[in-house]
C-alpha cells in the first residue's frame, strides 16, 4: 500500500536510495546554488525469511580490479545510538581508502542505465499518486539500499535487481559506480557538506545460530562505510529512527513504527541535503504576494522568487532553466510543460535520455539571460517501493518462495533465504530564499565579459504554474532528488 503524506508547496527533485555494496567513487568541484535547501531522504528495506526456498548455482564473473581491500587493523567505533542492537562496525573492516579506484572513471553505460531507472521509478510512483499531490523521490537514495541488497543475492534474483537498476549485469561495476555516489566531495570554499550519505544494516541476532556471512559484511562496510548493529530487531524500533532521525538532521522523524518478529535484517540509506543558491536572492527579488495557478485554475499565494539565469532549457515540450547551488557541484533543473500540455502527460514522455539531452543541449552563457520565477514551497513524501520495483522487473528479491537472497545471513554453516518484505521511501524537501553571495561565479562572469561580445538572447521561464524539477549531481548528471510541484 502506498502512503503519501503532503505538507506545503510543492517542486520536483530527483535522488535515490538503494540497499547496494559496492561503489566508486571520485571527487570534484560542486555547483553552488541559490539556497533552497534542505533535504532528506531515507529507504529502508526490511528482509525477512521464507518458508522454504530453491537454491540455484549463483554466476560468477571476473573482477578485473578490486573494489574491496583486506585491512589488517579494524576500526575502532564508539556505539553511538543507545539501545538493544549493539554496533558490530569496528573489527568488521576498516573504510576503503579508494585508492584501487583512482583514476577510474564513471561507465557512461552504467549512468545511463542509473539514469533511466531513476526516471522511471519517479514516473511509476508519480502514476501511483493523486495528481494534484507533489511527489519527491531520491533516486541516488533508492539505488544505494538496493545495491547494497543487490550483494546479498544470487542468481535470477541478482540478475533481475542488476538488469532493473542498471540494464547490465555486472556487480563489480555496479559496486564501483556506487562507491562515487556513497562519498560525495565538499566542493572548495563551501564551509560544510551539501550532500551526506549515511548507511546501515541492522541484524536480528535472536537466533543464537544465525550470523551474517563475512563478505558482505566487508562489501557494506569498505563500500558504503555502512553501520552494522546486531540484536533483537523487533525490541530496536526507537534505536533505528534515531539513526534516521539524526542522519537526515532531524527532516525525517522516523522510518517504522515497528519491526515485526519475521525480519531478519534491515538496510538503510539517508542522504541529507543542504546548500545555498550560488546567488543569493536580494529583498526586491521576492513577490510574497505571487500566485501559482494549478492545473484546476485554483490559484494560490505564494512567494516567487525572482532570478535572471545564464542556462536556458528547451525542448519540443519543455521551456526550463539551471541555477546552481554554491561552488557548481549541484543544480536545480526545473522543467515547465509547454502551455496546454498537463503535467501528467509531460511525465509520461520522461526518460533518462530526455533529463541528458536537456542538459547536454541547454544553451549556455552571459549572452543567455532567462527571467526565472521559482515558488518557494515544503512538503514531505512517504511510499512504499514494493510495487513500483515490481512494475519496473524486480520480482523474484519480493517471492518468499523462490527468492535467492543468500549472501547475508547464515544458520551454522548454511545459507538462509531471505526475501525483501518492503522497501520504504521518505522525503522532504523546503525550497527558500536563502543563499551566499558567489565569488565564483562573479569571476567567471567577467572572464565571460572580456571575450568578444555576444548577442544577448533573451527568455522567461515562470514557474507559476505545475512543473518537474530535479536536482543534479553536475559531473555525472544523475539526479540526486526528482519530484513535481503541482501546488504550494
Amino acid at each position: 500500500m502506498r502512503k503519501r503524506i503532503i505538507k506545503g508547496s510543492s517542486a520536483l527533485m530527483a535522488a535515490a536510495m538503494l540497499l547496494s555494496a559496492g561503489c566508486s567513487r571520485s571527487d570534484a568541484p560542486a555547483p553552488g546554488a541559490t539556497e533552497p535547501s534542505s533535504k532528506g531522504n531515507v529507504i529502508i528495506s526490511t528482509v525477512a525469511e521464507p518458508e522454504t526456498k530453491a537454491l540455484t548455482e549463483p554466476e560468477t564473473k571476473a573482477v578485473t580490479e578490486p573494489v574491496t581491500q583486506p585491512v589488517t587493523e579494524p576500526v575502532t567505533e564508539e556505539p553511538k545510538y543507545e539501545g538493544p542492537a549493539k554496533e558490530l562496525t569496528a573489527g568488521i573492516l576498516a573504510k576503503n581508502d579508494g585508492k584501487a579506484l583512482r583514476g577510474w572513471e564513471l561507465d557512461k553505460k552504467m549512468l545511463s542505465g542509473l539514469k533511466n531507472f531513476s526516471v522511471d521509478v519517479f514516473k511509476d510512483c508519480y502514476n501511483a499518486a493523486d495528481p494534484a499531490e507533489n511527489v519527491l523521490i531520491s533516486p541516488e537514495s533508492i539505488i544505494l539500499a538496493l545495491g547494497m541488497t543487490a550483494n546479498g543475492a544470487e542468481g535470477k534474483t541478482l540478475s533481475e535487481m542488476l538488469k532493473t537498476i542498471t540494464g547490465m549485469e555486472d556487480i563489480d561495476l555496479l559496486n564501483k559506480t556506487l562507491y562515487y555516489y556513497a562519498h560525495p566531495s565538499k566542493p572548495y570554499g563551501v564551509e560544510k557538506d551539501q550532500l551526506k550519505i549515511a548507511d546501515s544494516v541492522w541484524i536480528d541476532t535472536s537466533k543464537n545460530a544465525v550470523s551474517p556471512y563475512e563478505d558482505f559484511l566487508n562489501t557494506v562496510r569498505s563500500i558504503y562505510d555502512a553501520q552494522v548493529y546486531g540484536g533483537i530487531l523487533s525490541e530496536c524500533t526507537d534505536q533505528v529512527n534515531a539513526w534516521v532521525k539524526e542522519h537526515t538532521d532531524d527532516m525525517i522523524e522516523k522510518i517504522v513504527d515497528d519491526i515485526s518478529e519475521d525480519v531478519r535484517t534491515i538496510l538503510i540509506n539517508a542522504v541529507c541535503f543542504d546548500a545555498k543558491w550560488q546567488v543569493k536572492y536580494e529583498d526586491d527579488q521576492v513577490d510574497e504576494n505571487g500566485t501559482f495557478t494549478k492545473e484546476d485554475g485554483t490559484e494560490q499565494k505564494a512567494a516567487m522568487l525572482s532570478s535572471t539565469e545564464n542556462t536556458y532549457l528547451s525542448d519540443n515540450d519543455t521551456t526550463g532553466f539551471i541555477k546552481y547551488y554554491e561552488e557548481y557541484k549541484y543544480a536545480f533543473m526545473a522543467l515547465l510543460p509547454n502551455e496546454g500540455i498537463s503535467l501528467s502527460d509531460y511525465i509520461s514522455g520522461l526518460t533518462g535520455e530526455k533529463i541528458s539531452s536537456l542538459n547536454e543541449k541547454a544553451k549556455r552563457g552571459e549572452n543567455i539571460v532567462v527571467s526565472a520565477k521559482i515558488p518557494e514551497f515544503e512538503y514531505d513524501y512517504s511510499t512504499s517501493l514494493v510495487d513500483t520495483l515490481k512494475n519496473l522487473g524486480i520480482n523474484e528479491a519480493f517471492d518468499d518462495y523462490s527468492s535467492e537472497i543468500t549472501k547475508i545471513l547464515k544458520e551454522n554453516d548454511d545459507p538462509m533465504h531471505l526475501f525483501i518484505s518492503d522497501v520504504i521511501h521518505k522525503t522532504h524537501i523546503e525550497l527558500s530564499r536563502e543563499g551566499t553571495k558567489a565569488a565564483a561565479v562573479t569571476g567567471i562572469s567577467v572572464a565571460e565579459c572580456a571575450a568578444m561580445p555576444l548577442e544577448p538572447e533573451y527568455y522567461t521561464v515562470y514557474l507559476d504554474r505545475p512543473f518537474v524539477y530535479a536536482i543534479l549531481d553536475t559531473e555525472s548528471g544523475l539526479p540526486v532528488f526528482m519530484g513535481t510541484v503541482a501546488g504550494v
